[in-house]
């Protein structure tokens, strides 16, 4: 089975084409949605706790496994934040249900676009798509800046506990970011620096 956890400010149809297509093509044959009402990460009283309690419910609701390693999810972005800190909340390393965890783009140390849905630009053009006018989802930002204390106190939960979380016999976990941005970056630093184009 995978359950797909989406990121900040999206919704559950950015992975309806993935989910079907994965489902289609025989991959995984169960595939499941976890949408916490979408989960409004656009309210600014929702929190990291509110989130995660929200998918414990969600999880219950929907009969997910709950046997040690007896499912596969797909995050992305604030989608891990979510997902480390409920499986730290809520199981032990050798009791998580997680068996592969994919995280695309996740925001592991913070996004540096958390600051800018918190300005004042950020509350008019994400904010007035939330239902409640002007809203970005405050909590969520602060966890999601660069180095906030959140991410380090959920990176000592896990990364850095006692009893692995991640590896042979816990969660096989994958990263993966897009790298042509990173590329291009690189390249502007390099023709900045005269050293011409970097090869691949």
């Amino acid at each position: 089975m995978l359950v797909i956890v989406h990121g900040w400010s999206d919704t559950h149809r950015s992975f309806t084409r993935l989910g079907k297509y994965l489902a289609a093509e025989g991959i995984i044959p169960d595939v499941r949605h976890v949408r916490l009402g979408d989960y409004v990460s656009l309210d600014d009283d929702i929190t990291f706790d509110d989130l995660i309690h929200a998918l414990n419910r969600a999880w219950k609701s929907e009969q997910l496994p709950t046997d040690p390693r007896s499912v596969d999810v797909i995050v992305h972005s604030t989608g891990a934040l979510v997902v480390r800190y409920w499986m730290t909340t809520f199981f032990t390393p050798s009791t998580n249900p997680l068996k592969r965890l994919l995280m695309l783009a996740p925001a592991n140390f913070g996004s540096p676009l958390a600051h800018k849905g918190r300005s004042f630009v950020g509350r008019v053009v994400k904010g007035f798509k939330s239902d409640r006018r002007f809203h970005t989802g405050t909590h969520i930002l602060k966890g999601l800046e660069l180095d906030s204390p959140f991410s380090w106190q959920l990176a000592l939960r896990d990364r850095f506990a006692d009893e692995p979380w991640y590896g042979p016999g816990r969660v096989l976990c994958t990263v993966l970011v897009d790298m042509q941005i990173k590329r291009m970056q690189t390249d502007k630093v390099f023709r900045l620096l005269g050293a011409g184009r970097m090869s691949s």
